[in-house]
């Protein structure tokens, strides 16, 4: 093989043992003769390979990044002046280069694609493995700038611009780091509603609404979990409108107030919106919130077009309330007859098969046993959850 060809195979072949970079003797000579070579090209070849291909977790990294500092000192020419300058402002061959650089990336005034570009990550290394390493460590820092409140939401805008691909994320395979990254830090905490907004729309344009697109969310149940709080509070809040509406106001307006307590303290931990006819027609020409993520209520059963069901998650129970006259039921998280989230279609049946002693009626006022306090009270007694309007003082079944 033309030895002008050796330094675009370093780090090719089966497996990483069979490499050539992986032979110290090879390394040894193939250095040496580097050294002795005036072509600066060879040297700029040497440079781009390493970066491209980063062979992070081998043993034999050191030596080749030694190399790399050696050629940068030893070789003058001014077809290298980039990569000296490079490497004297972001040290990419020290040892703990892309880590390095993953935190000087995180706290750069603008961290955008011209900061990349200065550092060399464009025309071929925009994908480096050097570069998919310091993603790691730059995704840390806005893990750790959230968790410890120390980031607003127009600095959280520049830092995700880069991490922004054509279509998805830049960084695919980070998807799970991406995620837990942006929301774990709220897995027990409120964001200020400017950042909350900024993540969801970065999460959802990016990566995907959890409610349809699943598969996106893999391994990142907890990340997972506050998005869909998150989620459930706008789809809520548009059902509410939309109920509003199409239900009888005698019925509907201490409903929800009830449940909007919960919802307002992050209670609800996942939502499904069940519409009849009439409130699904609303819901397409009113509600781009609702587009998409709401079920049918089938017909019979008594069903009528203003009916609508919203079933909701809350920790250990599943509850169905309605929009009418109906009971509300509940199902423990493990009964089998739980009704499912994310189904098209949903029958009466489904949404009442709940064993009898858990369907309540909405009892009309009568001292403290008005149904708000028996709801309040069964909900603190399955979950642990509080309604902040209707303590059960003790109430219990």
């Amino acid at each position: 093989m033309d030895r002008r060809r050796l330094p675009w195979v370093l780090f090719y072949g089966g497996e990483p043992n069979e490499w050539f970079s992986a032979d110290r003797g090879f390394r040894e000579s193939f250095g040496a003769w580097l050294k002795s070579q005036r072509s600066a090209s060879l040297v700029s070849a040497f440079l781009f390979v390493l970066l491209r291909d980063y062979p992070k977790d081998r043993p034999e990294l050191k030596g080749w990044l030694q190399l790399a500092r050696e050629l940068l000192e030893r070789h003058r020419s001014i077809r290298l002046r980039k990569w000296r300058e490079r490497e004297a402002e972001f040290q990419l061959f020290s040892e703990e280069g892309p880590e390095a650089f993953g935190e000087r990336w995180s706290a750069a005034e603008s961290p955008g694609a011209g900061f990349l570009e200065s550092a060399g990550f464009s025309q071929g290394l925009e994908s480096a493995r050097f570069l998919n390493i310091a993603v790691q460590r730059y995704l840390e820092c806005i893990q750790n700038a959230l968790s410890r409140e120390q980031i607003n939401s127009v600095r959280l805008m520049l830092l995700l611009k880069p991490l922004e691909g054509n279509e998805g994320l830049r960084f695919p395979e980070h998807r799970v780091r991406t995620l837990n990254a942006l929301l774990k830090p709220f897995h027990n905490s409120k964001p200020a509603d400017e950042l909350k907004s900024v993540i969801s729309d970065f999460v959802l344009r990016h990566i995907g609404d959890p409610r349809t697109r699943r598969n996106a969310w893999q391994g990142a149940d907890d990340a997972r979990d506050v998005m869909l709080r998150w989620l459930v509070s706008v789809t809520l809040e548009a059902f509410f409108e939309i109920v509003d509406q199409t239900a009888m106001d005698q019925h509907w307006h201490a409903r929800k107030a009830f449940w909007s307590a919960y919802l307002n303290n992050d209670a609800i931990q996942d939502a499904r919106v069940i519409l009849g006819s009439r409130a699904k027609k609303l819901a397409l020409y009113q509600s781009q919130e609702l587009r998409g993520t709401f079920g049918s209520l089938r017909g019979g059963g008594g069903v009528q077009g203003g009916h609508s069901v919203l079933l909701m998650r809350m920790n250990s129970l599943v509850i169905a309330e309605w929009s009418h006259s109906s009971s509300c039921s509940f199902w423990r998280i493990d009964d089998l007859h739980a009704p499912a989230f994310r189904l098209g279609e949903y029958s009466v049946d489904e949404l009442k098969q709940a064993d009898r002693s858990l369907r309540f009626r909405h009892a009309p006022k009568d001292g403290l046993r008005r149904w708000e306090r028996k709801f309040a009270g069964f909900v603190e007694q399955e979950t642990g959850i509080q309604n902040p309007n209707w303590r059960s003082y003790g109430y219990r079944y």
